[in-house]
């Protein structure tokens, strides 16, 4: 939930997520689950049974961060998980359209990467009011959580990131391996582990034609999981 890509390659669009959480919430791999009437994609998270990355049979893909556009500050009880927020995007036709229309009221601050349609979207919800930003879907982006990396790092981040697309080969393997070793410190790097807090899991979905290929790097049980989506 605090490191994410989005990259369009020859082999279709790549999306890969690293969450970066508590070690003891570490969550189920991805797989088709029924929520609420609706068949999609996601890894289940135990303590609220929500999630971070969720994928439909329409390939609309959201994955979630933690934070607005800024630090917020943490002013619990919140009403509602924000995993389970974006688990109910996807119990209308068209979850884009929920974001305007959802109860945001009482919802700790968060960031949605969407990709519908061809379309990209950076979804802010800042505690007060929520922004939609359309994005470039033909480059290569990365985004970083706020509450863990401030302005500076989240700067670094993207330089590094700007040094990998110049002289890398855009494959799904190779943004895989990225998210893996990115960096050159526990601060700045993307696989990190501050005692409390490490990162638990990587999970890509690569949307092609006619394959959609889900991968899931459980760190804290040394687990690789793929399957096919379609």
């Amino acid at each position: 939930m605090c490191t994410v890509t989005f990259i369009p390659t020859s082999q279709g669009t790549v999306i890969t997520s690293n969450r970066d959480e508590q070690p003891g919430r570490s969550a189920s791999a991805p797989t088709w689950r029924d929520y609420k009437g609706r068949r999609v994609v996601f890894p289940q998270e135990p303590k609220a049974g929500g999630t971070w990355f969720v994928l439909d049979e329409a390939e609309n893909i959201a994955v979630l961060m933690n934070g607005g556009f800024e630090k917020h500050e943490w002013n619990p009880p919140y009403r509602m998980s924000r995993g389970i927020v974006l688990l109910d995007f996807f119990t209308a036709d068209a979850p884009i359209l929920r974001w305007e229309t959802a109860d945001l009221d009482g919802v700790e601050p968060f960031t949605i990467i969407f990709h519908s349609d061809g379309n990209l979207f950076r979804l802010v919800w800042d505690g007060q009011d929520r922004h939609r930003l359309e994005i470039d879907p033909r480059e290569a982006h990365i985004w970083s959580s706020s509450p863990l990396y401030p302005p500076d790092q989240r700067d670094w981040r993207m330089s590094f990131f700007a040094n990998f697309i110049a002289r890398e080969p855009a494959t799904p393997e190779a943004i895989l391996e990225f998210h893996q070793q990115g960096g050159n410190n526990d601060r700045e790097g993307f696989v990190i582990d501050r005692g409390f807090l490490r990162t638990v899991s990587i999970t890509q979905a690569v949307i092609g034609q006619p394959e959609i290929t889900v991968r899931h790097l459980d760190l804290v049980r040394a687990e690789v999981h793929q399957f096919q989506a379609r």
